[in-house]
């Protein structure tokens, strides 16, 4: 996780890496803005002070209102780590998994939002998708759907870079009707209104990321195996091409005229 600012500019939050057990161990500090003291004591998980965090960091979303939820790995299942920046406290909420991970699998968990009020959290290649609430920390959907093929790739590490809709494994369409998922085994497109499975892409290809056109008809999928980028028509369902060129290794935006 990366640092986060309070809302009112007064603290920033910062990610402490302790030696384990447990593997991954971490835990959460306050920094002081005007003075840059770090701050006594630590941003406890009020649903459970007691256990120690672990985990490896995934994805992040910044919330309106000063919530920030970062999507972990975690030893035995992922975990979303709620922080509220306003009232310095977190709040940890474990996710269902499919008992059966493997390594790959495993960090090929995604998260994304539409509009701050719903986080959605897919993992294609175990044909898992929940929808969380961020403000309640509950599961409030869950759905299980054949899971994406995969290659055998080894996935490398991507980043998401700056400006337009990118992201390394989920995204949401700007109409908030559809999620588009990319893992190990392709990319998986998930209908938000029941959590079905409304389309796949590039089956049994290692996909490094993922970045949407601005009205959303048009979605790019960076090949792990070329460095290719796919050029997939959204509304058809249908792979239209390949954009000129190979060896990339991250989106930064999608900026076509549409």
């Amino acid at each position: 996780m990366t640092g986060s600012v309070s809302t009112d500019g007064r603290k920033l939050y910062v990610v402490e890496h302790l030696a384990g057990p447990p593997a991954g161990h971490y835990q959460v500090r306050q920094v002081n803005v005007a003075t840059g003291v770090l701050e006594p004591g630590l941003v406890a998980d009020k649903s459970n002070v007691s256990e120690a965090m672990a985990g490896w960091p995934l994805g992040q979303l910044r919330l309106p209102g000063g919530r920030v939820l970062t999507l972990y790995r975690g030893a035995e299942h992922p975990f979303i780590h709620a922080l509220d920046t306003v009232q310095a406290f977190a709040v940890c909420t474990d996710l269902p998994s499919s008992g059966a991970e493997d390594a790959a699998a495993a960090r090929d968990w995604g998260i994304a939002d539409a509009d701050g009020s719903s986080a959605f959290v897919v993992n294609p290649d175990l044909g898992l998708v929940l929808q969380v609430d961020p403000w309640s920390n509950r599961v409030v959907r869950s759905a299980t759907v054949r899971p994406m093929v995969q290659s055998g790739f080894v996935l490398a590490k991507f980043s998401d870079g700056v400006g337009g809709r990118v992201a390394q494994r989920v995204l949401v369409a700007p109409d908030g009707r559809s999620l588009y998922a990319a893992g190990a085994g392709g990319v998986l497109a998930i209908s938000t209104a029941d959590l079905s499975a409304a389309g796949r892409w590039l089956e049994g290809r290692a996909v490094d990321g993922l970045a949407l056109s601005k009205g959303g008809g048009r979605l790019f999928a960076l090949l792990h195996d070329s460095g290719r980028i796919a050029v997939i028509d959204t509304a058809a369902g249908t792979v239209l091409g390949m954009v000129p060129g190979a060896g990339y290794t991250w989106l930064a935006a999608a900026l076509p005229g549409e």
